[in-house]
């Protein structure tokens, strides 16, 4: 806190003193690389208080803002920018990206149209623009610009990759066909290729009337391994994605010790990314681009429990996804009223999207270790979604995978399981002071059980 303030005065005091706001721009930096959002816009608004055109001051408030999930504001911020520096191309893509993400896809695909202008040789800005325009269903002059960005040398393998994508969501299976086989030729990357052309092959195998219907109409809805789905992949699932669900709600089913989920759960199964991105924005705004996610149903109302579960067909890691969504989905339609401490939801989430080793997890918690960084159990087991949202949610991922094997590996499945099935159930003294009843353990001692846990994982001493 002190070197907050610090920084505060020394920023007031250099932009009174006319200081070039450039001289701040490597302090800005290092705030930024830490992640300390909130710090960072105060900095910038410490600035602009005595210089209120501050070019750096705008930039940073801006991305502070984007950061911390004020999107309206942020847009607001990025708009100033581009109104102070006219040729600031990487406001005008910023900009233009998240007026995309606000749902307001024309007035993106023309901020970005600017940037692409402005910097014709940045690769960012032209996938920005491509991604705006497909949001649109503009996919026609999607097309037209994919073939600009290859005249501009702009990354052969993602325009090969786009084009055929493209192709395939307007409905021209046979040329998508081709298109791929120059995509792969091209270096794209072979995970994309082989669901393109999967998806292809799915296509061209439907009737002239189903497959006109997939591309244009509404989506199918019918039962797959017992579940409901809703989507314009259809008329029924390919078989490897209906294998790949059954799977996905046998082993959530047996892992949490809930029933399997029959068409409690839904899953909304999107043809392509920007359909999926369409329901993303307008149901979980605050979620990553691309990212799948589960939402509860009947929660409040007193009906049974329920989700929906929502993926796009373009995903080369669709079995781990379903894995890790069916695992929210059967927390959630376990009971209508009670809640999902979050360590336990996305922590079992994220164990059963793939049970074997997680070098990328260790590595996480490995480093926050060496920083001294580790959160306590008590911090991390009364987190919510906004602090696995948040700049340290990766390690919160981390630890709360951790913590979920170490409780499988200590107690066994069915103590696990007990856990599962009575979390949220008596809430006196907040998470922490559950959890620690459920496993017959102290607040110190749940403090132990997490850095067994830790050293478990990354076989480094935590924080003492």
């Amino acid at each position: 806190m002190r070197r907050a303030m610090l920084l505060l005065l020394l920023f007031a005091g250099a932009a009174r003193a006319g200081e070039p706001s450039s001289d701040l721009r490597a302090t800005f930096d290092e705030i930024r690389r830490r992640g300390a959002w909130g710090e960072l816009l105060r900095a910038a608004d410490a600035v602009l208080l005595g210089a209120k055109d501050d070019l750096v001051g705008w930039e940073f408030r801006a991305y502070a803002l984007h950061k911390l999930g004020r999107l309206d504001e942020a847009a607001a911020a990025y708009d100033r920018v581009t109104r102070i520096d006219r040729g600031h191309a990487w406001a005008w893509t910023q900009l233009g990206n998240l007026q995309v993400e606000l749902g307001r896809t024309d007035e993106g695909a023309a901020s970005l149209e600017i940037a692409v202008a402005l910097a014709p040789e940045s690769a960012d800005a032209w996938k920005k623009l491509v991604r705006a325009l497909r949001a649109g269903r503009r996919w026609d002059v999607a097309l037209a610009r994919t073939a600009d960005a290859a005249e501009q040398g702009i990354e052969p393998a993602w325009c090969a990759a786009e084009r055929a994508t493209l192709l395939w969501t307007r409905g021209d299976a046979a040329a998508a066909k081709a298109a791929w086989a120059e995509a792969r030729k091209a270096g794209a990357d072979a995970d994309a290729c082989d669901v393109g052309e999967r998806l292809v092959a799915w296509d061209l195998s439907l009737s002239a009337p189903d497959r006109m219907r997939a591309a244009n109409g509404s989506p199918w809805t019918f039962e797959a391994a017992g579940i409901a789905v809703e989507t314009r992949i259809g008329p029924s699932l390919p078989r490897d994605v209906e294998a790949a669900l059954a799977g996905a709600a046998r082993e959530c089913a047996e892992f949490l010790g809930t029933p399997t989920p029959g068409t409690r759960v839904t899953l909304v199964f999107s043809r392509t990314l920007d359909e999926h991105e369409a329901h993303r924005r307008r149901l979980f705004p605050a979620s990553l681009p691309g990212r799948a996610f589960t939402m509860p149903t009947g929660m409040g109302r007193g009906e049974a429990g329920g989700a929906r579960i929502h993926v796009h067909a373009g995903r080369s890691d669709l079995a781990k996804t379903l894995r890790h969504e069916m695992s929210h989905a059967l927390l959630y339609s376990r009971s209508a009223r009670r809640g999902v401490p979050s360590w336990l939801d996305e922590g079992a989430a994220t164990h059963l999207e793939d049970p074997g080793p997680r070098p990328d997890l260790v590595a996480t918690i490995a480093d926050a270790a060496g920083r001294r960084a580790l959160p306590t159990a008590l911090n991390l087991v009364h987190s919510g979604p906004p602090e696995f949202a948040g700049a340290d949610g990766r390690l919160r991922y981390a630890l709360s995978w951790a913590l979920v094997r170490h409780l499988v590996a200590s107690r066994g499945a069915e103590r696990f399981r007990k856990v599962v099935a009575d979390a949220g159930t008596d809430v006196r003294g907040g998470p922490a002071a559950e959890l620690g009843r459920l496993l017959g353990v102290t607040l110190e001692g749940l403090e132990g059980e997490l850095a067994a846990a830790v050293e478990a994982a990354a076989g480094t001493p935590r924080n003492r």
